[in-house]
């Protein structure tokens, strides 16, 4: 029963057992704020042991830039995406992206929000170091010493750090106008990065030259291969790094940037301002060391740089660190499954030759909607399931107390499903509807379980009672004499049994058995007995009509239970879809949309979920008037009858 809970829970929590020795061997250089995924060193160290083990040893020796200030991350570069070529048939054909699964893996594995930085500019310029400087360290991302570029595809640190909540990824991309870069391929890489981030950083001269606008403006032009969604801040914050910065410092060095752009091209200036509405620039200080230790950056001593250059770099990734905010899909943060999906459908959008190198991000997201609603949906049902199984004692048990279960596993299984859920409110709302669907049909099978079990008890019940009681009446040789000692036996055992009863409509039908067929079997027993004088009837005046009341009274405690079940569950979905609204309104406010979009949106939610909660009323309303004419039903059937024994205890738990 709980391994198949566990199989949804973090895996490190399946591996507690072996925690204390994996400790004990690394404990020396495994710290909890390396850890990608959330989990303590000694669990991730068994789920990735190889790699993690490997990377520990070889960052022993790294070289931190600016501990004090910039948190020193541990770890190692790894392939997330490469470009291979076509080299078959005509050489005119575009290749195509291929993702590296090691990468793919850890990113799945994040469970926090995932913000990504991708560090892109032109090849030989150092975006590497820079992005080395984002993890606090000198070395790590490999720097090339020659004209040619180091940096092939697209590169990330394979261990996530947390920051603020978030779980961040650093991207090294491969530069921009390498001589040997494929041109398709530098589009794809550009229009990906922007798809992808959530802080572009772009390096740039400090003396903004005209092949820098010619970029950046090709940067901004590329947005129109860009279809973004409509219930988002796409694209990402954009950072401007300012390199070998040596002039004056202006009062706002965007402002700088943006008159330096204005002088060459009006155009680009403009471009950059409508489509990254966030961006900051940020001057770095050249480094302050001779030519030929440039080649050498990641091998250098922090001292050996500029005072200037450590303060500049210091300031910038600070900054940048500060502001950043997770990747959204909509009013939701993207988790590490999230993203994957994401990045898969990009790229296959990427690589579809009749696609001209377009992404249509609402399509994207439909998708990674799509497949988040479908796994969010078999793990809510699954652990209702599940905690259904625990937490139901050995049947039969009273519909009331089915109900407390069942309300607990669905308000537990629903808060785990909106935890997970993203899109529109419409679309959530669409999706509990599914799940609330799969619920039923497990409700309804523990349900036939209970009142099977219900059955046989009460089965067993009547008949240990008749026997002693009516049965013993019935036998030759100890025939009941009077009618008075008859009726006094059924009595006694219509006490007993509703004494000893789980109140329920199985309860009811069981009596309603004995009436229409045992009573009467043992009424023909006793008058044809040869030696009984006396003519032995039934104590009712209408036993038809008396049945008809048990049937009507087992319908209506039917439709009872039903309309609380449905109370509770309505309650719940209420608080919960409420609450998941307000927290989708909230990561909307985070995005810096526009006062207008961000009302418009927040309006919709909100009317969204007043119409779902309008419907539960009405279907509430509509289900409470069908019971109380079920009930009034019962009360006009009981007019001019006289009821005893089992009837009237029935006809109490109704009226």
């Amino acid at each position: 029963m709980n391994n198949e809970l566990l199989l949804d829970q973090d895996i490190g929590k399946q591996i507690q057992t072996i925690k204390t020795s994996v400790l004990t061997v690394e404990q020396h250089s495994l710290a909890e704020d390396v850890t990608p995924f959330g989990k303590s060193a000694a669990e991730f160290c068994v789920s990735k042991a190889p790699r993690l083990l490997v990377t520990k040893s070889s960052s022993l020796s790294g070289i931190p830039f600016n501990s004090n200030e910039i948190p020193y991350r541990e770890g190692a570069p790894i392939q997330l995406l490469r470009y291979v070529k076509n080299w078959e048939g005509n050489n005119s054909q575009p290749g195509s992206i291929q993702i590296m699964e090691d990468a793919l893996t850890i990113i799945k594995e994040i469970e926090e929000p995932v913000a990504v930085i991708a560090v892109v500019g032109s090849f030989r310029r150092g975006k590497s170091f820079l992005a080395n400087l984002l993890l606090g360290r000198i070395d790590g991302f490999e720097l090339g010493a020659t004209v040619h570029g180091c940096t092939r595809g697209i590169y990330m640190w394979d261990t996530p750090f947390l920051l603020n909540g978030q779980r961040v990824i650093i991207l090294d991309c491969e530069g921009i106008n390498d001589p040997e870069q494929d041109q398709t391929w530098a589009t794809m890489l550009f229009v990906l990065c922007l798809a992808i981030s959530s802080v572009l950083v772009y390096n740039v001269n400090g003396v903004v030259e005209k092949k820098d606008v010619e970029k950046l403006f090709l940067m901004t032009d590329l947005t129109k291969r860009i279809h973004p969604p409509d219930d988002c801040n796409f694209y990402p914050h954009l950072a401007v790094l300012l390199r070998d910065f040596h002039f004056k410092q202006p009062d706002s060095f965007k402002q700088y940037f943006l008159s330096q752009l204005d002088k060459v091209n009006r155009q680009a200036s403009n471009s950059v301002q409508q489509f990254f509405r966030d961006f900051d620039v940020y001057p770095i200080a050249h480094p302050g060391v001779l030519s030929d230790d440039l080649r050498l950056l990641d091998t250098l001593h922090p001292s050996r740089f500029s005072q200037e250059f450590r303060r500049t770099s210091t300031e910038a990734v600070t900054s940048i660190l500060s502001k950043l905010a997770p990747r959204y899909i909509g009013p939701a943060y993207m988790n590490g499954i999230m993203f994957a999906q994401f990045l898969e459908s990009s790229v296959k959008q990427l690589n579809d030759p009749t696609n001209n190198c377009m992404i249509a991000v609402p399509s994207e997201y439909e998708a990674v909607i799509r497949f988040i609603a479908d796994k969010s949906i078999h793990r809510a049902r699954r652990l209702y399931e599940v905690m259904m199984k625990r937490k139901l004692p050995p049947l039969p048990i009273s519909w009331e107390k089915f109900a407390d279960i069942h309300a607990e596993a669905f308000e537990e299984a629903l808060g785990s499903l909106m935890a997970m859920l993203v899109g529109s409110a419409r679309k959530i709302n669409e999706f509990e509807i599914e799940f609330c669907k799969g619920v039923k049909k497990i409700e309804s099978n523990y349900r036939k379980k209970n009142e099977k079990a219900l059955c046989e008890f009460h089965e067993n019940l009547a008949k240990r009672f008749w026997n002693s009681f009516v049965n013993v009446g019935l036998q030759e040789g100890n025939f009941f004499r009077t009618q008075a000692d008859f009726d006094q036996a059924i009595e006694i055992f219509e006490y007993e049994y509703v004494m000893a009863m789980i109140k329920s409509p199985e309860a009811t039908l069981v009596i309603k058995s004995y009436r229409n067929h045992y009573y009467p079997s043992a009424i023909n027993r006793l008058s044809s007995n040869w030696s009984s004088r006396t003519a032995f009837t039934f104590n009712s005046s209408k036993p038809e009509a008396e049945l008809e009341i048990l049937d009507k009274i087992v319908e209506e405690r039917r439709f009872y239970d039903e309309l609380k079940s449905t109370e509770r569950e309505v309650e719940i979905k209420n608080q919960k879809f409420e609450e998941k609204v307000q927290k989708m309104g909230e990561i909307l406010k985070e995005q810096k949309l526009s006062e207008q979009e961000l009302k418009r949106l927040i309006a919709e939610y909100e009317q969204v979920l007043a119409s779902v909660k309008a419907e539960n009323a009405t279907k509430l309303s509509k289900m409470k008037d069908l019971w109380n004419s079920k009930k009034k039903y019962v009360k006009y059937a009981l007019t001019g009858l006289r009821v005893v024994g089992a009837i009237a205890a029935f006809v109490a738990f109704v009226l």
